[in-house]
């Protein structure tokens, strides 16, 4: 992997680029390449024997350096571009993608980029497909990992003793092959396929359960409410596991379907870089920068048909970029578009645990009001979203917002000018979207500063002192109800962090009423309950969910949509042509 400091700081120095020169201070170079003013200058010393420019430094206080640049800064991007197509350094390509130059100087060479990436099946061997995801990965531990690229992977990695299937909406066997309860739903016992391999050729057992089960109970999981009504585990044989419960759980084997779940071996302590399951799929590398899966021959279903996926983990600028190249497809390239509204939601959500003028319900109507979807997408110019009112897509409705009832609820308030800080994930798009909205809460004298984070950072507590409030997100997996229990009962989710006690007991009672209820209808009715109580009280501001565009070579046969708005490619193929 080539050295991206030199690009790094050409990129961050660009726009006061005049005639291949720049005036700039030491200072800023320190903190772009995150060292001290001697290896600052050590590498400057560097570049300039590498014949890259000139450097006069500036002599005295206060004077200003110099570089004085051998060529221009779009032919060096090109042709570094350029050699890594030709060295297959997707890796470094990617990191192209994610500097802030024009994106049309990567167009020059985006032909050569795309071959890179989609599919590729050398001499009909081995098909495997190459393809950008807009995150990163913090964990894939399951105790742990509450994100949907995490969640993703998860499920391509490992299996559970269930799966939901969203079109019949039942619960199907998996690696339980059926199951038995006793009359109040108190005791369940599972009967495992025989033959099922874990990715290091060990079969499956009871206790692999057992031991899986055990981590998040004896651990401080953020995930353990999955498990917590478990009082009991006995193998009663290698393929026969009984789990007695402190109440009665109809949706027990629901919860068994939560990727978190997936099963892993007792004889291997997990290790994120060395994730073995039994899944479609096994983990050949993972990076910062890229995560390889490699199709595991022993599945114990069918085998995936695709040999290797190479995710590659990059900034929505880089993700931006690729849509870029591939916006203008010529004539014979067998694409479709493929257009989904996924089943997310976005959301404002307030800190009652910091901010005394948010505990104020008149307060929240204001900024209701002000958080305006229609005038969102005039401003901004966006298309691809819907405005939400509801959890779930299909049940959301056009709100109804108006300026005048802001003014009217925010005089009534007792705002009295504080500031206030608003936390957005650190990506354009959110950041634009919070700037936007700083500035509808600015016309109405309201101080919104904004604070940007990376997902990488979000399991860290300290936004929970800073924010009043946050742009978030939540994701649904194939079970939307189940979802929703995880969306307020996980502990690194905002909902557990944000809202105050009161709040979560209210919710939790409608939520115990939730899983004892054996009638479907009446289910929905608690989830509705609980909407309706989260909207009257506006202890989050529902904002849109997304709609996905994206072309996808038409000969990726078979595409699913999986969890979380990402394809499943376990029984995708690639027709040769």
């Amino acid at each position: 992997m080539r050295d991206f400091s030199y690009y790094e700081m050409r990129a961050f120095l660009y726009e006061r680029e005049v005639e291949k020169r720049v005036e700039f201070k030491l200072l800023e170079l320190e903190s772009i390449w995150f060292c001290d003013r001697k290896n600052v200058k050590r590498k400057l010393k560097k570049y300039e024997q590498e014949g890259r420019f000139r450097y006069d430094p500036g002599i005295g206080r206060g004077n200003l350096s110099r570089l004085t640049f051998a060529r221009s800064f779009q032919d060096e991007v090109e042709q570094a571009v350029l050699a890594c197509v030709n060295n297959d350094q997707l890796e470094d390509i990617i990191r192209f993608l994610q500097l802030s130059v024009p994106k049309s100087w990567i167009a020059e060479v985006s032909k050569e980029v795309q071959h890179l990436f989609g599919l590729h099946s050398p001499d009909h061997e081995k098909d495997v497909l190459r393809t950008v995801v807009m995150n990163k990965v913090s964990t894939l531990d399951p105790l742990v990992a509450s994100i949907s690229l995490e969640h993703y992977c998860i499920q391509q990695l490992g299996d559970t003793l269930a799966v939901y299937d969203p079109i019949t909406e039942e619960v199907r066997p998996h690696l339980a092959y059926r199951w038995i309860s006793d009359n109040n739903h108190s005791s369940w016992t599972f009967y495992l396929r025989k033959g099922v391999r874990f990715h290091h050729h060990r079969t499956l057992t009871s206790e692999d359960v057992v031991y899986t089960f055990r981590r998040f109970q004896g651990e401080k999981a953020p995930m353990r409410w999955l498990v917590q009504d478990i009082q009991e585990m006995e193998c009663l044989s290698p393929y026969v596991v009984h789990f007695r419960l402190n109440r009665p759980n109809l949706l027990f084997p629901r919860y068994l379907c939560a990727c978190n779940l997936s099963i892993l071996p007792k004889d291997e302590p997990f290790a994120e870089h060395k994730w073995i399951g039994t899944g479609p799929f096994q983990l050949k590398k993972r990076s910062d920068t890229l995560i390889v899966l490699q199709a595991f021959d022993q599945y114990f279903l069918e085998r995936p048909f695709l040999d290797e996926v190479e995710l590659y983990l990059a900034s929505e600028e880089a993700s931006e970029a690729m849509i870029y190249l591939n916006k203008d497809h010529a004539p014979h390239d067998p694409a479709f578009l493929k257009e989904d509204v996924l089943n997310k939601y976005r959301y404002l959500a307030f800190n009652f645990r910091k901010s005394p003028i948010v505990r104020q319900l008149k307060f929240r109507e204001a900024l209701y009001h002000l958080l305006d979807m229609d005038q969102m997408q005039v401003d901004l110019g966006r298309e691809s979203l819907v405005a939400a009112s509801s959890f779930i897509p299909w049940k959301s409705s056009l709100p109804r917002k108006s300026k005048d009832e802001a003014k009217r609820l925010l005089a009534q308030s007792g705002y009295e000018g504080e500031r206030l800080t608003l936390y957005a994930n650190h990506v354009p798009r959110e950041r634009e979207e919070a700037r936007w909205f700083a500035e509808m809460a600015a016309a109405e004298g309201i101080s919104v500063d904004c604070v940007y984070f990376q997902m990488k950072d979000f399991y860290d507590r300290s936004m929970d002192q800073d924010a009043d409030f946050i742009f978030m997100g939540e994701s649904a997996s194939a079970d939307p109800y189940l979802s929703i229990l995880d969306s307020f009962y996980n502990e690194s989710l905002i909902y557990r962090r944000f809202l105050s006690e009161e709040h979560l007991r209210t919710i939790d009672s409608m939520l115990e009423g939730y899983k004892i209820e054996p009638d479907k209808t009446k289910r929905e009715r608690w989830i509705n309950r609980i909407e309706s109580y989260v909207r009257s009280e506006h202890l989050i501001l529902f904002r849109y969910h997304p709609v996905l565009n994206r072309t996808l070579p038409a000969i990726i046969q078979n595409i699913r949509s999986a969890d979380h708005g990402y394809d499943d490619f376990r029984k995708s193929w690639i027709e040769h042509l």
